[in-house]
């Protein structure tokens, strides 16, 4: 690799992902209870850092991964629109996500990013946190 190709390259781009569970309540989410059962799912959930609260009404919380970032941030008020109204239709596993997004009281907007994890692992874990959450 020549030095210029070497000083112009671009870094590699993080993988990511998101999620946005809907709930049926506003409760806000226990943060430790979600740590912990995130953990003990094994795997590289078991390097997840702790959560840094950032205080605001929304109730934010982010955590050091393995060459990124996870958080969680949790909207006590339904997704606006019929924003669900496609998704939830099409949901062939879960018959019931029509009525419950009609329902739906609260959500969280989950995300995951690591230039380390290959991308399966990402979603793994990211997989492992919304679990926790719900």
């Amino acid at each position: 690799m020549s030095l210029l190709s070497r000083l112009f390259r671009r870094p590699a781009d993080p993988r990511a992902t998101l999620a946005m569970p809907i709930f049926p309540h506003t409760n806000r989410p226990d943060w430790d209870c979600i740590l912990r059962t995130a953990r003990s799912y094994g795997s590289h959930a078991t390097k997840i850092g702790e959560f840094e609260r950032t205080p605001n009404e929304h109730g934010i919380v982010t955590a050091s991964i393995p060459g990124g970032t996870l958080g969680i941030m949790h909207v006590p008020m339904p997704i606006p629109g019929d924003e669900l109204t496609f998704p939830s239709a099409a949901a062939w596993h879960w018959p019931d996500a029509p009525e419950a997004a009609r329902e739906h009281r609260a959500h969280a907007a989950c995300f995951a990013s690591s230039n380390e994890l290959t991308m399966v692992e990402l979603r793994l874990l990211h997989s492992r946190l919304v679990a926790a959450l719900t």
